[in-house]
């Protein structure tokens, strides 16, 4: 009985320190894959300034719905709810809701009570992200020498376009620690 239960807690011992000591690295990383979660975060595009340092050119934080129509129950209903919030025609969101698509924009860069209001309908797959949307506080003036900016963030014309490299932010990335049940 001695010898049984001493070969026991040898090949316990023996298998404790293969798994802390030669394979330690490896368990290591199959744990945080579990429990960290990466996000990519979008570089903000950098303002244009005058010789001053006024603002020409910046950037605002706007507001996007968009909807997975997957997880619309009623689209003939949500698009009555958000055409008046969104200043949509409900044929279009009714079309789009209806699309057979995880993904399909309803409208881009609205004000913070706009988002809010639809937030506030709690409808089934309707969602928002924040979006930076490019702002001339000086005025449309400067328009033809400044550019315009594209939706995906992307100079178009002018100063914006010449120098895209220099105004376009450099993406960060946030690393979170997760519990089982995905809160952090």
């Amino acid at each position: 009985m001695l010898v049984t239960v001493t070969f026991g807690f040898v090949a316990i011992a023996t298998k404790l320190a293969f798994i802390q000591g030669v394979n330690a690295q490896h368990y290591l990383t199959v744990g945080q894959s579990e429990w960290t979660h990466a996000v990519t975060l979008a570089g903000e595009r950098g303002a244009i300034l005058d010789r001053n340092g006024d603002e020409l050119a910046m950037s605002v934080p706007e507001t996007t719905i968009y909807a997975d129509p997957r997880q619309v129950s009623d689209p003939r209903a949500e698009a009555t709810s958000l055409s008046p919030l969104l200043g949509v025609g409900e044929a279009r969101l009714q079309a789009e809701l209806s699309a057979d698509a995880g993904f399909v924009y309803l409208a881009r860069t609205e004000p913070k009570a706009v988002a809010d209001a639809v937030a506030k309908l709690g409808l089934a797959g309707i969602y928002s992200l924040q979006e930076p949307k490019r702002f001339d506080p000086a005025g449309q003036l400067a328009l033809p020498l400044l550019g315009t900016v594209g939706t995906a963030g992307v100079g178009l014309s002018g100063l914006e376009a010449k120098y895209n490299s220099v105004l376009s932010g450099k993406p960060g990335k946030l690393v979170e620690e997760l519990d089982p049940e995905g809160g952090q």
